[in-house]
């Protein structure tokens, strides 16, 4: 885990994630799960969107939890490595918790792909970041 900045712009931005990721699980399961129906998108939204859109919910949680001691999850490896470790709590042992679940090994594909979404959504934030303090130098540097 790298130290965080004292900013609260790293809160910010991953109770902001966790609130989009909650909005779209919602949408997900009230509109888009019935809107295609018998098509490939009603597959995907139906066996796999959530799938892929929780790991940003998640690692974000993370690193509010983790700011507390001025940590935070935001390499790659780092990210994958929790993902990974998740999906297998969340494939292998919840299905034994919960009777009725089943094992999707497809599902931890998602969860990767969902972590790198996540790493990229960081890259963009903290080049948007950037661009914006150059501006302002520019204009008045």
């Amino acid at each position: 885990m790298k130290k965080a900045n004292k900013t609260n712009s790293n809160l910010y931005f991953d109770i902001a994630n966790v609130g989009i990721v909650f909005f779209l699980y919602l949408i997900n399961n009230s509109v888009l799960k019935g809107l295609f129906k018998h098509t490939c998108a009603e597959w995907f939204f139906i066996g796999y969107f959530n799938d892929l859109i929780c790991p940003i919910g998640f690692l974000s949680y993370l690193n509010i939890v983790a700011s507390f001691s001025n940590k935070r999850i935001e390499r790659l490896p780092e990210i994958q490595i929790w993902m990974l470790g998740a999906g297998l709590v969340w494939e292998f042992v919840a299905p034994i918790a919960k009777p009725g679940s089943v094992t999707d090994l497809w599902d931890l594909m998602c969860y990767q792909f969902g972590g790198i979404l996540y790493y990229l959504i960081i890259i963009l934030k903290k080049r948007f970041i950037e661009r914006g303090k150059n501006e302002k130098v520019g204009k008045f540097g």
